[in-house]
């Protein structure tokens, strides 16, 4: 038994096609009906007994509901989202084999006039069974035809039926066939997207975990180490570096939940402020330079990676530049935004590799960020010594913020702070 012959009437209900696909799919079965009206005109002209014209009528009218039955089965299968699901056992034969009785038993009674039946036979054998086993029914069906024609002496006879039984069979499996394997790759299709978004969605956790623990850990560390120091010296600052200590945790604890619930999306100003006073903590002299309207008017997208280049760079120069200074610098135009962040460190083979291939997650998956924006992400040893990060991103705004962001002045605001 074929793999697609699993019962039909367990494919739900709402995998199966709207009523115009499917209508539209069953014209293919439809157009051949008015090929059998000359076999009826015929029938007339012969002016049959009551119990003949009976007898043909009620045959032709229960072999065209069931010819439509099937057919509209096949379209309605084939007009639905999910692969066609054929029936088994008897639900799969008892149509076929009723509408291939009636078909023969009507020819045979009312003569080869009516033989127009097996087209329709060949027609629902095609769209009802699965290709394989409708290509051995049209076979069978062409060689029954040959059979009897044949016995008769009828050869010359025979080659039309066998003909256009032939083509109209193969029409409607070919046409069958690629309807079924077009829903086969389309689930396959689906499947592929899913599986791709489930994957660029555990990336984005990934990431986004990286960037608020490494930075959280390192502001962590950093007043854990401060406190010891200070614990003899001077309890009351170290008391509070406690206090902070506590803060940043519960902090941690809060962004870590929205991350994962795709909640948290950081800000310019919060980052700002969070690198003030990671730098502080340890030691190293914090300048920031941006103009008044740079942190206003930006996408929710933009400022996020905007925000995680503050957020990686003040991390990187912390844990690995050995820096005295670390400057941050905002500025925009009419079409970008531009973040850089520079210290006066050794850039060091750990700083730099974060951007490889097999280095770390921090600015690879800046740089994945970055790159998905379609902005510029520059990474490396300054020309003047130290480290420098930049990215430039495309700006993106309504166009009343960028009427309002065009009013404000070029006033610099400039913050320092030492420890």
């Amino acid at each position: 038994m074929d793999s697609t012959d699993a019962a039909a009437a367990r494919q739900p209900a709402g995998s199966l096609g709207s009523f115009r696909s499917t209508f539209l799919l069953w014209l293919v079965w439809i157009l051949w009906l008015p090929l059998f009206i000359p076999s009826i005109v015929a029938l007339a002209q012969t002016h049959p007994s009551a119990l003949r014209l009976a007898v043909s009528i009620l045959g032709a009218v229960t072999f065209f509901a069931c010819y439509l039955w099937i057919s509209w089965q096949s379209a309605r299968a084939l007009a639905a989202h999910a692969p066609r699901v054929y029936p088994e056992g008897i639900a799969l034969w008892a149509p076929i084999t009723a509408l291939v009785g009636l078909g023969i038993g009507l020819t045979l009674w009312d003569g080869y006039g009516w033989g127009t039946l097996l087209f329709y036979v060949a027609s629902g054998v095609a769209g009802w069974l699965p290709p394989k086993r409708a290509a051995i029914g049209i076979v069978g069906l062409v060689i029954f035809v040959a059979l009897v024609l044949g016995l008769k002496g009828d050869f010359a006879d025979a080659i039309t039926p066998i003909v256009f039984i032939g083509i109209v069979g193969a029409i409607v499996i070919a046409f069958n066939w690629s309807l079924t394997n077009s829903q086969q790759l389309r689930v396959v299709r689906e499947d592929m997207e899913r599986t791709a978004a489930v994957n660029e969605e555990r990336l984005r956790i990934a990431r986004d975990l990286h960037d608020l623990l490494g930075h959280n850990l390192s502001l962590i560390a950093l007043k854990s180490e401060l406190a010891q120091r200070l614990v003899d010296s001077a309890p009351d600052r170290a008391a509070n570096e406690m206090r902070d200590i506590e803060q940043v945790a519960r902090q941690a604890l809060k962004e870590v939940r929205e991350a994962v619930a795709s909640y948290r999306q950081p800000t310019l100003a919060s980052e700002l402020r969070g690198a003030r006073e990671m730098l502080t903590a340890a030691g190293i002299v914090y300048r920031a330079e941006y103009d008044a309207g740079a942190l206003g008017g930006l996408s929710t997208g933009v400022e996020s990676v905007l925000a995680w280049t503050v957020r990686e760079g003040v991390t990187n120069v912390i844990r690995h530049s050995g820096a005295r200074q670390c400057a941050v610098l905002i500025a925009r135009d009419e079409r970008s935004v531009r973040v850089e962040v520079a210290d006066d460190g050794t850039a060091t083979s750990t700083q730099t590799s974060d951007t490889g291939s097999n280095g770390g997650n921090g600015l690879r998956g800046l740089s994945e960020r970055v790159n998905a924006l379609g902005g510029h992400f520059t990474a490396g040893p300054a020309d003047d010594g130290g480290f420098r990060l930049e990215v430039v991103v495309p700006r993106v705004q309504s166009g009343r913020d960028e009427r309002i962001s065009g009013n404000i002045g070029a006033q610099k605001t400039i913050a320092a702070s030492q420890p």
